[in-house]
Order: C-alpha cells, then structure tokens, then sequence
C-alpha cells in the first residue's frame, strides 16, 4: 500500500508541475492579439484565463507603426525599460487549477485506453 501512495503522489507532483509549466509558458512564450493602441495599454497575457496585464507601450514598443490587429509577446526587458505589469495570483491559480484538470484527464484516459491504442 506504501508504495501506491508514494507512486501516486510523485505522479500528482509531476502533473502539478507540468501544469504550472504550461500554464508559465503561454504567458512568457505565446504572443497575444492587440487591436489597437489603446490594447497595448492594457495587453493581457495568459492561457485559460489571463493573469498578466501590460502596458506594453510603457515597457518598451514605442513608435509602433504597423497595422492592427498585430500579437506582441510580452516585453521582459529589465535592464532598458521600467516593465509595468500586473500580475493575479488568483487568475492564475485558477489557471492552473484548469490546466491541472486537463492534464490529469489526459493522463487518465491514457492509462485507462493507452494500450488499446498503442498496441490495438
């Protein structure tokens, strides 16, 4: 019995932390819609639910001259620009709390019909 909790878990930590991961990588790695100057002013980053806001105009793209709609990635220059934003703890436990679910769903089904799949 020892050894099924503790496998469970190590599992349960690796989903959590996959799921954080996830949750990490679509604010930092995936750029975001803006429609207009007025939606740089208040870029949200974040995936299910946003959980970063940026006044990306403030944190270093100025003279913007292109088109909109246009996606911008969120601006991390520390050392040339003061970066505003606003980070919610809330947004993004609840974020993560989705995503989580997510993953854990996946991870059920696979064990459940992954060797039907794999091995028909």
């Amino acid at each position: 019995m020892t050894k099924k909790l503790f496998i469970s878990l190590f599992v349960s930590c690796v989903l959590i932390l996959l799921s954080i991961g996830i949750v990490l990588l679509s604010a930092f790695g995936v750029p975001t819609k803006v429609q207009s100057y007025e939606d740089m002013k208040n870029a949200q980053f974040g995936f299910p639910i946003s959980f970063i806001k940026q006044d990306l105009i403030k944190s270093g793209i100025t003279g913007y001259e292109g088109g909109f709609p246009d996606r911008f990635e969120m601006q991390t220059d520390f050392l040339d620009n003061d970066i505003t934003m606003d980070f919610s703890m809330m947004n993004f436990i609840f974020s993560t709390v989705i995503v989580f679910g997510m993953v854990l769903l996946l991870y059920i089904l696979l064990r459940k019909f992954g060797s039907k799949l794999w091995y028909g």
